[in-house]
């Protein structure tokens, strides 16, 4: 049974099609300032799938957009997932399950499969996101901030540094404002991480692993050469590998 699965965030989307937990063909495109049906005919595959699920952190509409080509294309209802109490698993922390952004939900769910052990899961896009499992598979919630592009945005906004832009450095500290701007928004992110870390190790008993994912994590790779950790680029993905699959086990909306 061949699937088409849809990760759509804040600024991109990314695509797969699958069989069984596997993920085959990935792709990925900038959908922002473009028409959702004209991206999704030129970058997409055009052969038949039995079934589309989707991740969406982007609104209403794009859910509405999607679900249009969705049934004008392949004439099916796309599965757009929804986080629940437990699954796969995982115990989500939030007291309000459905809460949880889909995205860092399916990432939970595909951290668990590929590792029984404590975990977080450092979520890199327009957002930054970090979520942390016990051995148990027990979440134990998480934090968020602006991504890096957003905080230049806040200091361009409350600043008079209107028109400034970062310069990537090397060096731990910079010596103009736009090396200082792009060490500081790194030394608060690694401090963030590394903060969380410390908390997770303590409540787990064990120093977690890292699972680096999303647009903007191989970025950061150079700097977390003192955390354990691995590049895994797509979780949210092979998360809804993993749940369309297994099918009904999460919560879904039919759109």
């Amino acid at each position: 049974m061949s699937r088409l699965l849809f990760d759509i965030g804040n600024s991109r989307l990314k695509w797969a099609l699958a069989e069984s937990e596997q993920l085959l063909t990935i792709g990925v495109a900038e959908y922002r300032g473009q028409k959702l049906h004209s991206l999704l005919e030129r970058e997409l595959p055009s052969g038949p799938v039995d079934a589309i699920w989707v991740s969406n952190v982007a609104g209403v509409a794009m859910q509405r957009g999607l679900t249009h080509w969705a049934r004008e294309r392949h004439g099916l209802m796309p599965c757009f997932v929804r986080s629940s109490a437990q699954a796969h698993g995982v115990i989500n922390a939030y007291r309000e399950p459905e809460q949880l952004g889909s995205d860092r939900w399916l990432a939970l769910l595909a951290a668990r499969r590929e590792h029984e052990r404590a975990l977080c899961v450092f979520d890199c896009g327009s957002a930054i996101t970090v979520d942390g499992l016990l051995p148990d598979g027990r979440h134990v919630g998480g934090v968020i901030i602006p991504g890096k592009e957003a905080m230049l945005d806040a200091l361009r906004v409350s600043t008079r540094l209107g028109g400034v832009s970062m310069q990537p450095v090397d060096a731990p500290w910079g010596t103009n404002t736009a090396a200082c701007i792009d060490s500081g928004i790194r030394h608060a992110v690694l401090g963030l991480l590394r903060n969380f870390i410390e908390h997770m190790a303590q409540q787990a008993g064990e120093s977690p692993l890292c699972l680096v994912t999303g647009g903007g994590g191989r970025a950061w790779l150079p700097w977390l050469h003192a955390i354990q950790h691995r590049y895994r680029p797509d979780l949210v993905l092979q998360g809804l590998a993993i749940v369309s699959a297994n099918d009904h086990e999460t919560s879904l909306d039919d759109a």
